[in-house]
């Protein structure tokens, strides 16, 4: 399958493209600029870069079989609203936009679950209400209506992530305590005995991803994933210092926001979502950054 994979020099985009190239798919993976790659190894066969802003002028593929859209902008220090729109919604009606004209069958996205903004359940499904979110969950929820418009003429299928971890992962909280236990430095932490499953590997997300280009589906679809089963967090936070013998001192408080975890029942159910279990996942996450 020809496969466009956007945000190619990310963190999960890099991962991404690489997998799908080991899988035998022809990738063309958008790196964004020259200056970015994405590393395959010595093997590149069927891996074609695209480089160049996908919001002003840049040639891509006159024919796909599908994109994976990973593309988009964090909430960061400097990165104004402006900024999120146009790197998060407007690109995404640009990659739809692009997928109809030349015929892709399929559009995977990854959302966030930021899109819920305020949770109150224990447990957050694809009918949790969605209220009040910040402006990044804002941007990607007009991505998935963008889609859901779309209905008639591209079949898609939106991911609601929590946070991504594996190597060399980056921004989010179970990659700063690891972090902080590599670095002996002191951990806070809230709720020590709620339950805890809201991080996804980025392999499973690749497996995933490339499970769903190998059946059938229709879309528009929404999913959420998150690890399998459940720990606390104090027994998650344990993994992570025992994994790296640290000293790190756990200082646990009560925090007044509630604690949630996340289902993936449906992604599961219905499209064969099939995650590592949580303690698994994090002694993996140890083991691939212990250098």
């Amino acid at each position: 399958m020809r496969v466009l994979v956007t945000g190619a020099n990310g963190f999960i985009g890099s991962t991404l493209a690489q997998g799908l190239v080991r899988r035998g798919h022809s990738v063309f993976a958008c790196v964004g600029s020259s200056s970015g790659d994405c590393v395959l190894g010595a093997d590149t066969s069927g891996f074609s870069p695209v480089r160049g802003d996908l919001l002003t002028e840049v040639v891509l593929p006159d024919h796909v079989d599908a994109v994976v859209h990973t593309a988009a902008r964090s909430p960061w220090a400097g990165i104004s609203d402006s900024i999120l729109l146009k790197d998060n919604a407007l690109l995404t009606d640009r990659m739809i936009a692009y997928s109809k004209r030349v015929g892709a069958s399929r559009f995977i996205y990854l959302s966030s679950l930021s899109v819920y903004g305020d949770i109150s359940t224990k447990t957050v499904d694809e009918s949790t209400p969605i209220l009040n979110p910040g402006i990044y969950g804002v941007t990607k929820r007009i991505g998935e209506q963008l889609l859901q418009s779309e209905s008639q003429s591209l079949s898609s299928l939106s991911i609601r992530l929590p946070g991504v971890i594996g190597p060399k992962s980056v921004r989010n909280w179970m990659t700063r305590v690891l972090h902080a236990a590599r670095d002996g430095s002191e951990i806070d932490a809230y709720n020590p005995n709620a339950s805890f499953n809201n991080v996804a590997h980025v392999e499973d997300i690749t497996n995933f991803v490339s499970h769903l280009l190998d059946i059938e589906w229709n879309g528009p679809e929404i999913v959420n994933i998150a690890a399998g089963g459940e720990l606390s967090i104090r027994d998650a936070i344990n993994i992570i210092v025992s994994g790296f013998g640290s000293r790190s001192r756990v200082v646990f408080r009560e925090g007044e926001r509630s604690s949630f975890t996340i289902s993936s029942a449906r992604a599961m159910a219905q499209f064969g979502y099939n995650p590592l279990k949580i303690d698994e996942m994090l002694k993996r996450f140890v083991h691939e950054n212990l250098f």
